[in-house]
């Protein structure tokens, strides 16, 4: 009987025990979170990856234009005494370069 009381008392006190621990983390309020505490920071961190982006675009499209002007000797070199029209390719990729100014504007 002695030890079944023991036993008993042990339960009891390792339940009250964990329920006061898990009680204490629940009512824990999280800490915000760094980048909505200040928009400033926020702004300055969006404008950094924004630059940075448009710095890979032109980086893109200087690459682009290369492979483009290397397409269009290929073409040259191979169309010799064929017709003298553009292929659908070249249309294509001539109205895409037309457009590429809009990643070089300033942000």
């Amino acid at each position: 009987m002695q030890r079944m009381m023991t036993f008993l008392a042990m339960g009891t006190m390792l339940a009250s025990g964990m329920l006061l621990f898990f009680s204490e983390v629940l009512r824990a309020e999280p800490e915000p979170s760094p980048k909505l505490a200040n928009p400033v920071e926020q702004r300055a961190e969006m404008i950094e990856e924004l630059r940075t982006i448009k710095t890979l675009l032109r980086e893109q499209n200087h690459l682009l234009r290369e492979q483009i002007q290397l397409l269009r000797k290929l073409l040259a070199t191979h169309s010799g005494g064929g017709v003298n029209a553009p292929s659908p390719a070249a249309v294509s990729v001539d109205c895409w370069i037309d457009r590429s100014d809009v990643a070089t504007r300033p942000l």
